[in-house]
């Protein structure tokens, strides 16, 4: 994923979303997540990656891309670069026959 500055929103959706229960540090266990090696940009249908990125990354930098650990649900949505800078804007999750029937 790269160096990413991490929003206010995305760890509130972080803490919103984390099923394990309450964090002592929500920040440093989210940034520990996405520096995970085994971290992939993906692909998913266009009209729901249009929805999140006009939703968060558009505001944010413009084209954003939307990256998963394949053991995960959670989605991390980063935005375009803005001033060098890009960042870390949403967490949600999802399973694959989630994605395609929101489609």
């Amino acid at each position: 994923m790269g160096k990413v500055s991490i929003t206010k929103h995305a760890i509130d959706r972080y803490k919103l979303r984390l099923s394990t229960g309450e964090l002592r540090d929500p920040w440093k266990s989210l940034s520990k997540r996405i520096k995970h090696p085994e971290l992939k940009k993906i692909v998913i249908p266009e009209r729901i990656r249009m929805r999140k990125l006009a939703s968060y990354a558009f505001k944010n930098g413009g084209v954003g891309e939307i990256w998963k650990h394949p053991d995960s649900l959670t989605h991390f949505v980063v935005s375009g670069e803005v001033n060098g800078i890009r960042h870390l804007v949403t967490v949600f999750e999802r399973n694959e026959a989630q994605i395609f029937q929101d489609e």
